[in-house]
């Protein structure tokens, strides 16, 4: 899914995720930690606020800068 924001952010197309996915993925994504970064495929993560949207919080564990 978050290639689909790659995808989008990178033609300067709508990046906005399906909310209800973004929910399913989060937890399993955190429990992952630092095993994403270490796979190589995702950098570190990125600090965003705890209040922040779950897509932005979906997006900054995985390395990427969430707009804002």
């Amino acid at each position: 899914m978050v290639h689909t924001w790659d995808l989008a952010t990178a033609t300067g197309r709508p990046a906005d995720l399906d909310p209800d996915a973004v929910q399913a993925l989060l937890p399993g994504v955190l429990a992952l930690g630092e095993q994403l970064q270490a796979s190589g495929m995702y950098g570190p993560p990125v600090p965003v606020p705890d209040d922040a949207p779950a897509q932005d919080r979906l997006l900054a564990v995985l390395g990427r800068r969430p707009p804002g």
